[in-house]
């Protein structure tokens, strides 16, 4: 038997004989345009997909209203495998796809995937699943993600309360010399698992749909843990992720939803107060963030991106604060229960005046807003910001 399998639960079934408990799982597959925008990557997340060693799951393929042939090709080339297709009539979003089929799943535990994830591991279905088992105070779980052999694409997402978030370890040479679990703030949205009684407690809708797209894995992150439980990463069982399938490493629509949904999703978690502190400073720092967008790649639509995000929060605000106090009603005060990361991530770990003054701004906001022990201190180079590093790997 496999060592993955060893430590499983037995189940005393009628005729007295015992068997494996392999509660059933849905596997969810976000796609959009996944033929002519992957290639070859499809192929590889789907075929590996049905090569996974666990006996009881189910694959449910979600089409974002694809218009590239995508859909019939899934139902040409892996039809046999029993893969379910799901079409849904609009583009939705990663957001409003998962909730949608989460509703049209059967298993007690539910997989979240992109498509552009290759099961580089047969048996890592198995070791979550076992994980979860043994763990009832873990709420999600995710395998690692690699970029390649060596390289990590990430173990879950930090965060700080600039409402910043990035992925933990990205592009560090990965080592699987250790069994035991990490537990960062967010999950990989690229890949995680959850229990279905997690849904349950969320509404049935494990995502914000108004999201969209990204940073809608860093307020489940922080819901999960507001509820008491914990996401944890397993580096002893891996995944690879070709981050970017979709919308590209950097683009003004990605920089969009990201920076917009991490200030929706700091005006949901934090008190009225801090966020009145706080709100100028997640406004503005969009401005920043544009030309450092701009600097690397010379698209002037990163410096009109900010203003699109800024016009859109004001916009929608009065959706966001009802978010706000239900969230609130919910959860009572509850961000000083988070652990916020006191790192700001940057292109480069210079520290120039400029940005001495900008940390000196944010931390005058941060002491302000209550929020003193979580403040920024250090800054470290994040690979995806760099320039340099880019033009080398990609």
């Amino acid at each position: 038997m496999n060592p993955a399998l060893t430590d499983i639960p037995l189940q005393t079934q009628e005729d007295g004989s015992t068997a494996p408990d392999f509660p059933s799982v849905s596997l969810l597959v976000i796609n959009h345009n996944g033929k002519s925008k992957l290639g070859h990557l499809l192929d590889d997340c789907l075929e590996s997909l049905v090569k996974t060693s666990y006996p009881n799951f189910e694959i449910l393929f979600v089409d974002n209203c694809s218009n590239d042939g995508t859909v019939e090709y899934v139902e040409r080339v892996f039809g046999e495998y029993g893969i379910r297709v799901v079409r849904m009539p609009s583009n939705v979003g990663y957001t409003g796809a998962v909730n949608h089929a989460l509703g049209l799943t059967k298993g007690s535990m539910v997989g979240v995937l992109n498509n552009d994830i290759t099961a580089i591991d047969p048996y890592w279905l198995t070791t979550l699943v076992r994980f979860m088992q043994r763990e009832p105070s873990v709420g999600i779980v995710s395998p690692a993600l690699l970029h390649d052999e060596k390289r990590i694409d990430s173990m879950g997402g930090d965060a700080n309360v600039l409402m910043v978030a990035w992925d933990a370890h990205s592009r560090e040479e990965f080592s699987a010399t250790s069994d035991q679990p990490i537990f960062p703030m967010s999950p990989p949205g690229a890949a995680f698992l959850f229990r279905r009684g997690l849904a349950e407690k969320l509404d049935n809708e494990i995502f914000d749909s108004d999201y969209f797209a990204y940073y809608e894995d860093v307020l489940l992150g922080f819901q999960v843990t507001l509820m008491g439980q914990r996401v944890a990463v397993l580096p002893s069982t891996t995944l690879q992720h070709k981050r970017g399938g979709s919308w590209g490493l950097i683009s003004p629509a990605k920089f969009f939803f990201q920076r917009r949904n991490a200030v929706w999703t700091g005006i949901t978690i934090f008190d009225t107060s801090q966020v009145l502190f706080l709100l100028p400073l997640w406004l503005l720092s969009n401005l920043y963030a544009g030309f450092v967008y701009f600097k690397m790649t010379r698209n002037s639509k990163f410096l009109l991106s900010p203003f699109r995000v800024i016009l859109s929060v004001l916009a929608g605000m009065g959706k966001a604060w009802s978010k706000h106090e239900r969230f609130h009603q919910k959860n009572g005060s509850s961000a000083k229960a988070l652990n916020f990361s006191p790192t700001m991530i940057l292109g480069s770990e210079k520290l120039t005046f400029g940005r001495k003054l900008a940390l000196a701004v944010s931390n005058f906001a941060i002491r302000f807003a209550g929020l003193s022990k979580f403040r920024i201190t250090e800054i470290k180079r994040y690979p995806l910001l760099d320039a340099e590093y880019l033009e080398k790997n990609y």
